[in-house]
């Protein structure tokens, strides 16, 4: 055995030393390509939650599931809407087209968060062929729908509506729902200024704003949605940062400094809890469907009225709200209101109670036909999610309802509620016993009165 004091000299190989100087001087301590990426795969922890909210259900845009063979069936359709888009204008060719994407290729790949080892020209004909087909879907749909509305008005319709021979609007019409799905999952994003730019090589001056606030109304989240400006479309990634910025609430977050809607007041003390709807119910907090609101995100606090804007609630709008989250935690710049909705939404929501309860109110309407589905997916939301609750949008209104619960006064009738008002026979009960009280007073001051008029 060695001496324990005995230090024994280790000879250090060069080789593995050139090795790894090398290895260190190729290495830099920026990564320029994730700060260009703004298309993701969701974070497998956050996935892991509800793995079916986040993959496509028909149709794969992108390089993250082009190799997916249970949605190459759909393959046929994306050709054909491709080739019905090139016959909108003649006087343009497919080399038009293409050199336009081989242009746009490589900030189109850096757009994307994993290193694609995808073949130049192989990259360049999927963006070709995905981006044609969500523009040519996009025409359609807004086609669609402007003949609907014109047919509101008319007892008649036209038999020169070339719509009967779309392949989707005619004999498909169940997979228009599943395809605004798909449109809108980060995994299966393209880069908006692909699609903007092929849009204008096929029609110049033209914009894809009509276009989207048509599809976006698609969804229930985006019914408060007025118009889409170009610049909105000029400063978005892709289609589902479009939304999320259309989403936003107008005032910011920051109107409701004197309603409590905004940021905390600077040196009070910070809380990240927050009462049940049945909890804020007891403390006299009445819950008001907010009617003119700019945003389902337009939450506010006022006096003792909680504010919020009515919401849909399906399948989809659980995959729409996750995917939105997803973008929101690997993407920072995006800021974190939708997190925060989901947040704020999950503590009010306990049990199925506090969704009957909100339901009641005209604040959710459920489309999961049981109120404890609903009740699971917002407990659910957050999950493995990372936020910071001194910056959200909703701190100063979540002080402002704190600051009401804490009052004693409203302290008191929630006990009130919580320990004796709890069914209408409970309620009877103390009526009684309080009535049974004043009546006993009152038969003492009868008592006392008739004493002193004999004496």
């Amino acid at each position: 055995m060695r001496d324990a004091g005995v230090q024994v000299a280790i000879r250090v190989d060069e080789a593995t030393v050139s090795s790894l100087r090398k290895k260190l001087e190729a290495t830099t301590l920026e990564d320029r390509h994730a700060e260009q990426a703004t298309i993701f795969r969701v974070p497998p922890n956050i996935r892991a939650i509800d793995t079916v909210a986040y993959d496509p259900k028909i149709v794969s845009l992108g390089p993250y599931h082009a190799d997916d063979k249970r949605l190459q069936a759909w393959d046929g359709l994306k050709w054909r809407y491709f080739k019905k888009f090139l016959c909108r204008n003649n006087d343009r060719c497919l080399c038009d087209y293409l050199e336009k994407v081989e242009t746009l290729a490589p900030a189109a790949r850096n757009g994307y968060s994993e290193e694609l080892g995808m073949d130049p020209g192989k990259f360049a004909e999927m963006m070709l062929l995905d981006c044609c087909f969500v523009v040519e879907l996009l025409l359609v749909q807004m086609e669609e729908k402007k003949q609907a509305e014109k047919r509101m008005y008319q007892k008649w319709q036209d038999p020169r509506s070339t719509f009967k021979q779309d392949p989707i609007i005619s004999a498909q019409r169940w997979a228009l729902p599943l395809l605004a799905h798909d449109v809108m999952m980060l995994e299966n994003q393209l880069p908006l200024v692909v699609l903007r730019s092929l849009l204008e090589v096929a029609f110049p001056g033209a914009s894809l704003a009509e276009p989207l606030r048509y599809f976006f109304k698609n969804f229930p989240l985006a019914q408060e949605i007025e118009e889409i400006t170009d610049n909105d479309i000029k400063t978005s990634h892709h289609l589902l940062h479009l939304f999320h910025t259309c989403i936003l609430p107008k005032n910011g977050g920051s109107k409701g400094r004197e309603d409590g809607g905004g940021p905390r007041a600077a040196g009070r003390p910070y809380t990240t809890t927050m009462p049940c709807a049945r909890e804020l119910r007891e403390a006299r907090v009445k819950f008001v469907r907010k009617e003119e609101a700019t945003s389902f995100l337009d939450i506010s606090f006022r006096g003792n009225e909680m504010e919020i804007p009515q919401l849909w609630v399906d399948d989809e709008t659980n995959s729409l709200l996750r995917n939105l989250i997803a973008l929101e935690q690997c993407y920072p710049r995006a800021g974190i209101f939708v997190t925060t909705y989901a947040w704020f939404m999950d503590s009010i929501i306990d049990t199925p109670m506090d969704v009957t309860l909100l339901r009641q109110h005209k604040v959710i309407e459920n489309g999961l036909g049981s109120d404890e589905d609903v009740s699971v997916i917002f407990n659910k939301l957050c999950k493995e999610v990372i936020m910071d609750f001194q910056c959200c949008y909703l701190s100063g209104l979540v002080q402002a309802v704190r600051k009401h619960c804490d009052n004693q006064c409203n302290r008191c009738w929630a006990s009130l509620n919580h320990n004796y008002l709890t069914s209408p026979w409970a309620s009877i009960s103390v009526f009684a016993a309080i009535l049974l009280f004043l009546l006993t007073i009152i038969q003492a001051v009868f008592s006392v009165l008739s004493y002193i008029k004999q004496s």
